[in-house]
């Protein structure tokens, strides 16, 4: 790349500003619901007004256990699942496969799932992508 190319980049990265908005705005976009999860399985984040499809805000969410959002049968096994995700996490695509997931009236939605593991601060979570099926 060219030192005037270069420069031109960062001078774009400049007035930007903030890659938080441009990080905010992608979300936003993105018909699917967006949630980072502890590694604990706590909600530490939810995308703003994704969270509608199924009847919560994202303050309803946060700090509250994912088991909030899974049918009461499928919790145990799901810790489970989760305890094995966490020796191992990578990517995973799971569109192949329809899971449940409970909106905030209690009928059980069926969905995709997506995981992308993320390391912030020395502390490990999950992003979690649901799209409704």
């Amino acid at each position: 790349m060219t030192e005037d190319r270069l420069q031109r980049i960062a001078e774009l990265g400049e007035q930007l500003g903030n890659l938080s908005n441009i990080n905010d705005a992608l979300v936003e976009v993105i018909p699917d619901m967006v949630f980072v999860i502890s590694e604990v399985d706590a909600f530490i984040a939810a995308a703003n007004k994704k969270c509608s499809q199924i009847g919560y805000l994202p303050q309803d969410l946060i700090g509250h256990s994912v088991d909030i959002l899974l049918p009461e049968r499928l919790r145990e096994a799901h810790h489970g699942f989760m305890a094995e995700y966490w020796k191992n996490p990578i990517v995973r695509d799971m569109a192949e496969r329809v899971l449940l997931v409970v909106d905030h009236g209690g009928e059980e939605r069926p969905a995709r799932i997506s995981l992308a593991p993320v390391t912030s601060l020395g502390r490990r979570a999950v992003v979690v992508v649901v799209r409704l099926v």
